[in-house]
């Protein structure tokens, strides 16, 4: 389902209420995002996501530069030999105490893979040689951009599960952020739907929309 329907489909249920004033489009976007984002969440750390493969959205275009080491937000990282870093950050995964939503980071000729590691990893790993015959380590920092330690890469590809799935597009084309996917489990669809209409039942005044239509903000 398309961001547009969604959104369409939960005015029509603010409005089955008899209630005429509706928020935002933008504003009811964001927060069916935010209750897919606690739901999805919720099922992560159940495991009960795992077979749900149609989540994941694949980035095929993730480019990477040399990066000043002394401005990595990863502090253990900053002693590397040689650091990289994505030139964006990623579009933003769902997280569960499980980590971040990623998988599958390949090269792009699926040569080599990549293990998602995390900064305590890291520590209790410092003397950890990286070698290309091994998987490699990459880190995602607080920064949202991703870092390879000790490896010269320069692009990638990667599977996320995101709700902004309009930022995993290597097309500079024209297409409407609203015409992208919504993610979440279609057993789940309704109850998002339900959910953020009802949230949305109590609304009150606030400023309208001031971006273009074709503008889906964070």
């Amino acid at each position: 389902m398309k961001h547009s329907d969604l959104v369409d489909l939960i005015i029509v249920q603010i409005k089955s209420n008899n209630v005429d004033e509706v928020p935002p489009r933008r504003f009811i976007l964001k927060s069916a995002r935010a209750i897919t984002t606690t739901l999805i969440s919720q099922k992560l750390l159940e495991r009960t996501l795992s077979r749900e493969i149609s989540l994941y959205t694949t980035v095929d275009c993730v480019e990477f530069e040399k990066s000043e080491r002394i401005k990595c937000p990863i502090v253990d990282l900053r002693r590397c030999n040689t650091l990289m870093k994505s030139k964006k950050p990623i579009p933003a995964p769902i997280f569960s105490r499980l980590g971040a939503s990623i998988k599958n980071i390949r090269s792009i000729d699926d040569s080599f893979s990549f293990t998602i590691s995390y900064q305590e990893v890291l520590r209790n790993a410092k003397n950890r040689k990286y070698k290309y015959d091994e998987d490699i380590a990459i880190y995602l920092g607080s920064d949202g951009h991703l870092y390879i330690p000790d490896n010269e890469i320069y692009l990638l590809s990667l599977d996320v599960l995101t709700l902004f799935t309009e930022d995993c597009d290597c097309e500079d084309g024209c297409k409407s952020a609203w015409d992208y996917e919504f993610i979440v489990p279609d057993r789940f669809l309704m109850n998002v739907v339900d959910l953020t209409s009802q949230k949305l039942l109590t609304y009150k005044q606030l400023p309208a929309d001031q971006n273009p239509n074709n503008v889906v903000g964070q």
